[in-house]
C-alpha cells in the first residue's frame, strides 16, 4: 500500500528520488540518524533501550546511535526556541497503560518513506503487552501533516524483549 502522499510531497519525493537512486549516496549512507518517525522502524533488529525517570523518557536507539529525549513533567517549550532537527522535540504523557508521546519541531525530510514537512506533528502510542511469556511493546505512529499527507497514516511496530540473548 501506498503512502497518500499529496501532489507536493510526490513532487519533493520524486526530485530526490533523481538525484539519489543513481548512486545510492542517501544520508543513510553516511550514518546520519534516521530522526522521526523512521527511527521507530529501522532498527534492523539492533536494540533499542528505554530508559524512564519520572520527567523524562530517554530511548537509545542502537542503529546510528541515535537518542530521543521524550519530556513527561508537562514542560512547555516556545516553539521559538525549538531548533527544528530531524528528532524534533517530543513531549509525553500516559493515557491508562499507554504512553503518548507527541513529536513537533522537524525539519522536512524527503529521504525516507515516512516524508514530512516541518509542520508535522507526529503521535506515538506505546501500549505494554505480555504474549508467549514474553513482554511486548505495541508503538502506533500516526503522521499529521496535510501538506504532505491526505490523510494521516498510521504505521505500527511491535517490539519484543530479549529471550536467551537473541531477539524473536
Amino acid at each position: 500500500k501506498t503512502a497518500p502522499f499529496t501532489a507536493l510531497a510526490r513532487g519533493k519525493l520524486a526530485d530526490y528520488h533523481s538525484l539519489v537512486d543513481a548512486t545510492g549516496d542517501t544520508p543513510g549512507a553516511h550514518c546520519v540518524p534516521h530522526g522521526m518517525p523512521l527511527a521507530v522502524f529501522l532498527g534492523g533488529g539492533y536494540p533499542v533501550e528505554f530508559v524512564q525517570r519520572p520527567e523524562q523518557l530517554t530511548i537509545i536507539y542502537e542503529t546510528h546511535n541515535e537518542v530521543r529525549r521524550v519530556f513527561l513533567d508537562g514542560r512547555r517549550i516556545d516553539d521559538r526556541d525549538v531548533l527544528p532537527s530531524r528528532g524534533g522535540t517530543s513531549r509525553g504523557h500516559w493515557e491508562g497503560q499507554t504512553l503518548v508521546v507527541e513529536t513537533t519541531g522537524l525539519i522536512e525530510s524527503v529521504d525516507q518513506p515516512t516524508a514530512h514537512s516541518e509542520n508535522a506533528r507526529i503521535i506515538e502510542r506505546y501500549t505494554p503487552g505480555f504474549r508467549d511469556g514474553l513482554r511486548r511493546l505495541k508503538v502506533e505512529v500516526t503522521i499529521h501533516d496535510p501538506a504532505f499527507y491526505t490523510s494521516p497514516p498510521t504505521l505500527t511496530r511491535e517490539y519484543t524483549q530479549l529471550r536467551e540473548g537473541r531477539m524473536l
